[in-house]
């Protein structure tokens, strides 16, 4: 029956991450402004009726606030705010009638995604005399959520435990049909992670309503005063994303708790096989939930890819730590309470889990890879911002915690440490430490676990460093004219300052010919942004002298490539088309460079997909291997019961670590 369950838990698995894959749309992790019309900066000859915001991620407008304030730090009132109902990301400020001056947007928007809330400054002036530098600001916000950190860690940990009781409870504490007493300890050591399952499931729920007081508190400081917490929350769980993952969230762990409960109740009994893979279903769910509700899903191409990779890293997570912590619940009351029980227990706990625990490790490590790639954009990004920084710290103490587990192998395997005893000319017996530590290692590497989980919420808590502030830029890939011939025209085009804004834009187009051929109808410039979708802007060149042409306006609103298409329409003839890439820097100047600035993208996703693939092939001849020796096993014992001789073997290694 185990084997069965086993299979069908794997295919679950399997299925649901699948789907996932296939059916996840795009979200993303922390609002951020991508562009503004008018751009940021901007100094317009007049008024403008309306302000466009195109934000990285949809916009819950319910829970977000605009002010628009002039030079003296008055408010002026807007005439409405209005939300693209076919693209959630686009926001348009409906302006009264203004005087020339300066004028500031502060905005403060929640995202659909994830519920972070984040905020920022646009600027813009109104005749020739704006000074921008008098434009009213506001210092970022740059302060670690230390609240949100510890509920996200104790949400990490709590679904982490519920992930490992479920495949303890059936995956590797099997009863022993040779020893009684065996047979009977590992029963009550079922019983046991049953029991605390489901406080896991009811301390997840807990943890969720938890989850939501913080999320409306955090809002409520940024809506207007007449706001309540009853109706904050009401419309936060009704009218957002976040809300109904939130839904999906605690309706998944009722089911949970149900099909736990259910099984704790029939546990004397023949036990259903459906409630066991009920309950891997509704687990694997909070799984899938949390990773959409992460950094995975803020990515622009293959969101649900990476939400499936996320997926498994967090279920990993949940094998390797929470398996863990089911094991010192169940085994540990257990072999205090019965040393002599010690080396059987042992053997059949983590001795059994050692071959979970390293695939667990193994995809924790490409998953990270993978995921690492997708939300820092450099060497250098990792190693000077929180996020990064963050994020090695996670990597040292899970390192720190794989050399304990290593440990902890060797004194279940002594196979494991025969490279080194032969290093050190020991015996073939030999281990680091006594078996009897055991228990104490495992305590050990459970709170270096802990300490793991707590920087998986700071993680989760940060900004990733991806943003244009992250892009390359050298001098030489910033140039001042480039220039094509097309036909018998030479079309240069140049643009100054060459700065995210207000810009000029010469476009020039000159042809070898005399007389020339036709007469120039029209100069038209597409510009498109080639870091991100957001789109082609068409416009006309102004005829400003013979062959010279000008543009104006705030049309590069990002650093980063851009595609320049310069096509000159002439009467009688086709269009003589120029295209050009071009590199507008960063308005505060490129990053100091300390190791490497260029993207990593590419080659960690291909290192953890191409690792992904081999490791899962390596997964699945495993389980077949598995299952034909097993299957060879039940068929002998149908035809001759095991000697005495084949048993002393078989529990050879328990008895040795008993002696120990």
């Amino acid at each position: 029956m185990v084997k069965k369950l086993n299979f069908r838990l794997i295919f679950a698995v399997v299925v649901v991450a699948l789907v996932t894959a296939v059916t996840s749309s795009i979200s993303y992790g922390h609002a951020s402004v991508v562009r503004s019309d008018p751009a940021d900066n901007a100094v317009l000859d007049i008024p403008p009726e309306k302000i466009t915001i195109w934000f990285t991620e949809p916009v819950a407008v319910d829970f977000s606030t605009f002010r628009m304030i002039d030079i003296q730090g008055q408010t002026v009132k807007l005439d409405g705010i209005q939300r693209d109902e076919a693209d959630h990301k686009i926001i348009t400020l409906l302006l009264p009638e203004i005087a020339s001056g300066v004028y500031s947007i502060h905005w403060n928007v929640l995202s659909e995604a994830d519920g972070h809330d984040t905020q920022g400054v646009l600027a813009f002036g109104v005749g020739s005399d704006a000074d921008l530098s008098a434009a009213q600001t506001v210092a970022a916000d740059t302060a670690v959520p230390w609240m949100e950190v510890l509920l996200r860690w104790l949400n990490f940990s709590l679904l982490a435990a519920v992930t490992g009781a479920l495949a303890i409870r059936y995956l590797i504490l099997r009863q022993s049909e040779e020893d009684e007493k065996i047979g009977t300890a590992v029963q009550e050591a079922q019983s046991r992670i049953l029991t605390w399952a489901i406080r896991f499931a009811v301390a997840l729920f807990v943890a969720g309503f938890l989850l939501l007081i913080y999320q409306i508190t955090n809002l409520l400081e940024t809506l207007p005063d007449n706001a309540t917490f009853w109706g904050t929350g009401w419309k936060l769980i009704t009218l957002s994303r976040w809300g109904y993952l939130w839904l999906a969230r605690q309706l998944m762990i009722v089911l949970l708790f149900a099909a736990w409960r259910l099984i704790q109740i029939n546990q004397q009994c023949p036990e259903p096989k459906l409630l066991g893979l009920l309950a891997a279903f509704f687990t694997l769910a909070l799984t899938i939930i949390q990773a959409l509700n992460s950094h995975a899903a803020a990515v622009e191409t293959n969101p649900g890819l990476a939400v499936a990779i996320d997926t498994l890293h967090l279920t990993s997570v949940g094998l390797w730590l929470g398996g863990m912590l089911a094991l010192i619940i169940g085994l540990l009351p257990i072999i205090r309470r019965d040393r002599a029980l010690f080396g059987l227990l042992a053997w059949a706990g983590w001795g059994r889990f050692g071959l979970m625990a390293a695939f667990s490790v193994a995809f924790i490590i490409l998953t990270g890879i993978y995921n690492t790639g997708r939300q820092v954009a450099s060497l250098d990004a990792l190693l000077t911002t929180f996020y990064g920084q963050s994020l090695l710290s996670k990597i040292g103490l899970m390192l720190l915690m794989g050399g304990v587990g290593l440990i902890n192998s060797m004194l279940l395997h002594p196979r494991v440490a025969a490279p080194l005893a032969k290093l050190l000319n020991r015996s073939k017996d030999w281990t680091p430490l006594s078996p009897r530590r055991l228990p104490q290692l495992v305590l050990v590497e459970m709170g270096l676990g802990a300490l793991v989980i707590l920087f998986v919420g700071l993680v989760t808590s940060a900004p990733n460093p991806k943003g244009p502030e992250f892009m390359p830029f050298d001098e030489e890939s910033v140039l001042g004219t480039v220039s094509e011939p097309v036909d018998d025209l030479l079309i240069s085009f140049s643009a100054k300052p060459n700065r995210p804004g207000q810009n000029v834009f010469l476009v020039r187009a000159a042809s070898s010919r005399r007389p020339e051929p036709a007469e120039v109808l029209r100069v038209i410039t597409r510009l498109t942004y080639l870091e991100e979708e957001i789109g082609t802007t068409t416009v006309d060149a102004q005829k400003i002298d013979e062959g010279q042409y000008h543009i104006g306006g705030s049309y590069f609103s990002l650093p980063g490539r851009w595609a320049v298409e310069v096509a000159v329409r002439r009467q009688g003839l086709e269009d003589s088309v120029a295209q050009f890439e071009w590199v507008v820097p960063p308005a505060v100047g490129a990053r100091p460079v300390i190791v490497s600035n260029r993207p990593i993208e590419g080659f960690f996703s291909w290192v953890a997909l191409i690792g992904l693939g081999g490791l899962l092939l390596v997964f699945a001849g495993v389980m077949v291997r598995r299952r034909r020796t097993a299957v060879a096993h039940i068929q002998l014992n149908k035809t001759a019961s095991v000697s005495s001789s084949e048993m002393e073997a078989q529990v050879a290694p328990a008895r040795t670590l008993s002696a120990k």
